[in-house]
């Protein structure tokens, strides 16, 4: 049952970003994308919050939640679907996968993680893909990619998702 629903969960997924940018295509407006997003989440979530047994939430985490985590959440969102609107899907949405080198220095800073050296291998090869986006620009020299991505605004503002998905 958990192998449908992972296909289940990773169709949804990538249809979200091609669904959402067409309605940004004919109404332009981030904001109505992303408050249908989340309006329409609503009744799955209500679905399994009263269908499961969920372990009791503390009202100091309730407030870590609603005056920390959701002002980022809100934020990033905002970033996501501008980013969307800005710019072509291909451009913007691989540089996500730009969260684990940041989830390197945040996990570091805020818990003291460390990674070994076969995760920071495979970071590597993720930033490698993701370097390669822009690969055209290299005529520009080394880091012609990465001043590409300061040039695309919504390549711009994914950067700054991954950031804050990161925290």
């Amino acid at each position: 049952m958990w192998a449908l629903y992972a296909f289940l969960s990773a169709f949804f997924i990538a249809t979200t970003d091609p669904i959402a940018k067409s309605v940004l295509l004919k109404t332009g407006d981030e904001y109505v994308v992303g408050w249908s997003c989340l309006l329409l989440s609503t009744p799955f979530l209500a679905l399994y919050y009263f269908s499961n047994k969920i372990t009791p939430v503390s009202p100091e985490l309730i407030r870590i939640m609603v005056f920390y985590v959701l002002p980022f959440e809100v934020f990033a969102a905002f970033l996501y679907y501008r980013a969307l609107k800005l710019t072509d899907i291909s451009l913007s949405v691989p540089f996500l996968a730009l969260t684990p080198i940041f989830v390197l220095l945040t996990g570091f800073l805020i818990l003291g993680e460390r990674v070994r050296p076969i995760g920071i291998a495979g970071i590597a090869l993720i930033t490698i893909g993701v370097y390669s986006i822009n690969i055209k620009e290299l005529k520009g020299g080394f880091l012609g990619p990465v001043k590409a991505v300061f040039e695309n605004k919504g390549s711009l503002y994914m950067v700054l998702v991954s950031v804050i998905f990161s925290v």
